[in-house]
């Protein structure tokens, strides 16, 4: 199981790539984990980027789609917490200073999603739930029962496809639980100063 973060999310769908070649493509490694991977320069006409062929199973976070971070479904399961978009909960706006701290809280927010995942310190979990979009999360247009719910992170399920989406909270803990897969305005998310994106929808092509 490989883990990356922007940069190590697309070589990690490289190293998957040698493995299956140097394997005579005849066996992948099982999982390959991208946490907001990289965007510039990796999309494009004629760019190489992670796949959900990378691996047998390839889930993805998405935290600050088109700015840092991928813009469209990229693995087996793609994750969009919060639209998988900037800004995301807690996050200060952005002052355009590239690559400060400020800039990059979205984009890094995704592995603290992550480590809180792995660690469990508390005891929320990140529920996600299937959705063709994130409007259509909003108002409330998918599935909602237990087969549908999934955890988004370390122990997200490896026999699941599609774009699934949440919310979260602005400071830890981030997970909601169940709560998280049952839209609330920005303003009441737990640690959350700033007002939410409604910028473009992230393609999922």
């Amino acid at each position: 199981h490989i883990v990356g973060h922007s940069l190590g999310g697309q070589m990690a769908g490289i190293i998957g790539r040698e493995v299956y070649r140097r394997n005579g493509k005849t066996k992948k490694l099982p999982r390959l984990s991208a946490l907001d991977p990289a965007f510039p320069l990796f999309y494009g006409t004629f760019s190489y980027h992670l796949s959900k062929h990378d691996a047998e199973f390839v889930d993805v976070i998405h935290t600050d789609a088109w700015i840092y971070g991928a813009p469209v479904s990229t693995g087996t399961a793609d994750f969009w917490p919060n639209g998988g978009t900037t800004l995301q909960p807690g996050c200060p706006k952005r002052n355009y200073k590239l690559l400060s701290d400020n800039d990059l809280s979205s984009h890094r927010r995704s592995w603290w999603f992550w480590a809180e995942s792995v660690k469990k310190e508390f005891p929320h979990q990140f529920y996600a739930v299937k959705a063709k979009n994130w409007a259509d999360f909003k108002n409330g247009k998918y599935v909602d029962n237990e087969e549908q719910r999934v955890v988004m992170g370390h122990d997200c399920p490896t026999n699941i496809t599609g774009d699934y989406y949440l919310q979260t909270n602005g400071i830890q803990p981030y997970a909601r639980d169940i709560a998280g897969i049952t839209y609330v305005h920005p303003a009441k998310l737990v640690g959350n100063s700033t007002t939410e994106n409604e910028g473009v929808e992230p393609s999922k092509t």
